[in-house]
């Protein structure tokens, strides 16, 4: 119940190329037209001013002060800390927009290819360069994305803006030999605080925000410009490239080819099978197989009796053989129609669709209806209306308990998650997923709130009755090989008739980690005095506490308890101590932060004190917030919680 109880004060606070295969049908109602899959050409680029774009960006840091031994004497080992460059806007209805086409290429050689697997999925460049980065592209309709900024390119790591370029044009695509040599790509350098230089390229024109300039800093996150084709380009997509002091090209990637640890914080799997998006329309999507041609999506998802709806379900890393299965389902559960399909594909494709389309019954029952795809053994919903269209509604907000998970590959990190309709209209269609790749298979399912007893169906789109909150167990197991450190892991709380709940650390993300070998995993959960997930000072100069309790449920380990504040301009000192369980008396004095060793089963109380600086704390529960973490000796969070800091 103190479980439950906490999950709801942390939701409170957020209140104040085409070819076609033979399908398959099963029972029920058989689709009237099949078609599939789709292989476009994305992702190549050539950039031919880049030694003029390199030296530009060097130049900045050398004028910056930001190069040689008197800043950084050595480029940190490496280690887990780039995060994943990518986000989407709220309003996208997909589970994940991105995929890679191609990664650096390690054979100096042209016309010989060696990706950070000693495979051949990358390219060399049409100047004669060896492709030098990562190119990661938005789908299933990359134009379109574009044309309305979905899409953004976010800092992997903390640093300096050494060189920018944001006016060129931003449509070039098709055969690359066929664009003119004064084609110029969009793009960010940035100085990062561990030595390395990180390129940032074919930017939407005009999209790079005016804080985003020469000698600006940007923290880890921010958004750096709107994912475009600037440049000699075949296609919306981003171009991430790290260079090291000696301008050498430095793979993030871990790999045969590519030795040492990776340097992103998850490194995800190196072919991927993930449903991108289910898309319903109300006719076929048109996505033309000229790269240079902006789609035609025909969306939709309010539909009539006697109508007929397409439904398709959009795939990354496609691979030959799999199966790509679709059900319809009507408002009471039961199954309309059904139709799979055997990917008939010559090599995997990095994103591929199929589709089909289904009559309606004129007699068709109104209310939410269901489209379920499956492939890979990985189940998706999207939901759909028949009869009236539901009233936009929300904003919803989603939460999650406890702050972070650690376990040890072969087992599974499961964690609470709440949706909160603030509306005054019912959210249709709801489903929870990874807004980041994850190397493990993800689940979610509805719980019953007075007692954390699973309901329903796996992985099925819900609804929320206005001003009311669904409950879910999320479940996330790693795959054999899988290893992240510390990953703080968004999640997108998508509902059909509302925005995606918004994505705040420390709230609705989750921090995990999981390895070969077993690991510390701390279950820590606040009490604040009021139970509403705030701590206050009182006056600016005043003081304010907090309580947490902590389990170690996984190996021992020593660990460092330390609290942090989420937000460097949030006023304040902080000091923890570990107290006496019956008294709540702290054992020793409070200091900055606390190591000890941790049992397995181990039962820890702590008291965290929040000293005012006599300058006031607003009410920001999104960014003004106190986190604790349980840290391993590598830094490596294995227990974390938080809970909102104001003045009054």
């Amino acid at each position: 119940m103190h479980l439950l109880r906490s999950r709801h004060a942390l939701a409170a606070v957020f209140i104040a190329a085409v070819a076609i295969s033979a399908p398959a049908f099963a029972q029920g109602v058989a689709p009237s037209s099949f078609a599939g899959p789709f292989k476009p050409e994305m992702g190549h680029e050539d950039i031919p001013n880049r030694e003029a774009d390199i030296a530009a960006a060097r130049a900045g840091a050398e004028k910056l002060g930001l190069t040689g031994a008197s800043t950084i004497a050595t480029v940190l080992p490496r280690s887990p800390r780039l995060g994943f460059p990518l986000k989407e806007a709220a309003g996208v209805k997909s589970f994940t927009a991105f995929g890679i086409s191609n990664y650096l290429d390690h054979n100096n050689a042209q016309g010989a290819l060696q990706d950070y697997t000693c495979g051949t999925r990358t390219y060399d460049l049409p100047d004669g360069y060896d492709h030098a980065g990562i190119d990661f592209f938005t789908a299933p309709f990359p134009w379109t994305t574009m044309d309305a900024s979905n899409a953004f390119a976010t800092a992997a790591y903390a640093g300096v803006v050494t060189a920018v370029r944001s006016g060129e044009a931003d449509r070039s695509c098709g055969n690359l030999s066929t664009l003119p040599t004064t084609t110029q790509p969009n793009f960010v350098a940035i100085r990062q605080d561990d030595g390395y230089m990180a390129y940032y390229y074919h930017f939407k024109r005009d999209s790079i925000p005016a804080a985003v300039t020469v000698g600006a800093r940007v923290a880890k996150g921010d958004v750096l410009g709107v994912i475009g084709s600037s440049g000699f380009s075949s296609g919306p997509h981003l171009h991430f490239e790290l260079r090291d002091e000696q301008n050498v090209a430095i793979d993030p990637m871990s790999g045969t080819c590519s030795p040492g640890a990776p340097l992103f914080t998850h490194q995800w799997n190196f072919r991927d099978t993930r449903v991108m998006r289910i898309g319903t329309h109300g006719a076929a999507p048109n996505l033309p197989s000229d790269s240079c041609v902006t789609e035609t999506p025909n969306l939709k998802t309010v539909f009539q009796p006697g109508e007929t709806i397409f439904v398709a379900p959009y795939m990354r890393d496609l691979l030959p053989g799999q199966t790509v299965a679709v059900t319809l389902f009507r408002p009471d559960g039961s199954t309309y129609g059904q139709a799979s399909t055997n990917a008939n594909i010559p090599e995997p494709y990095a994103w591929a669709y199929y589709y089909w389309s289904w009559n309606l019954p004129t007699n068709a029952p109104a209310g939410t209806w269901r489209a379920r795809a499956t492939v890979a053994g990985v189940t998706y919903e999207q939901a759909f209306i028949v009869g009236a269209a539901p009233a936009a509604s929300g904003p919803v907000y989603g939460a999650t308990l406890p702050g972070s998970r650690s376990v040890s590959i072969g087992n599974v990190a499961t964690a609470f998650a709440t949706i909160l309709n603030t509306g005054a209209q019912a959210v249709r269609g709801c489903t929870i997923a990874p807004a980041e790749p994850i190397d493990a298979d993800f689940s979610f399912q509805t719980t019953n709130p007075s007692t954390n007893a699973l309901q329903g169906t796996r992985d099925r789109a819900v609804d929320i009755a206005a001003g009311a909150a669904q409950t879910f167990l999320i479940a996330i197991t790693p795959r054999t090989g899988a290893s992240a450190q510390g990953l703080d892991l968004p999640f997108k709380f998508n509902c059909l008739n509302s925005d995606a709940a918004p994505i705040f650390a420390n709230l609705n993300t989750l921090k995990l980690s999981f390895e070969a070998n077993p690991v510390a995993d701390v279950i820590a959960l606040a009490g604040t005095v009021a139970n509403d997930g705030q701590v206050r000072t009182g006056t600016p100069a005043g003081s304010g506490a907090f309580v947490v309790a902590a389990t170690n449920i996984g190996a021992p380990a020593q660990l460092t308890v330390t609290p942090r504040k989420t937000s460097a301009s949030m006023a304040g000192n902080l000091f923890v101590c570990e107290t006496v369980p019956a008294t709540g008396a702290c054992k020793a004095g409070p200091t900055a932060s606390v190591t000890r060793s941790f049992a397995t089963g181990e039962n820890t109380t702590w008291s965290v004190f929040l000293q005012g600086s006599g300058t006031a704390i607003p009410f920001d529960p999104a960014n003004n917030r106190i986190a604790v973490e349980f840290e391993d000796a590598g830094s490596v969070s294995r227990g974390s919680t938080s809970v909102a800091a104001r003045t009054d």
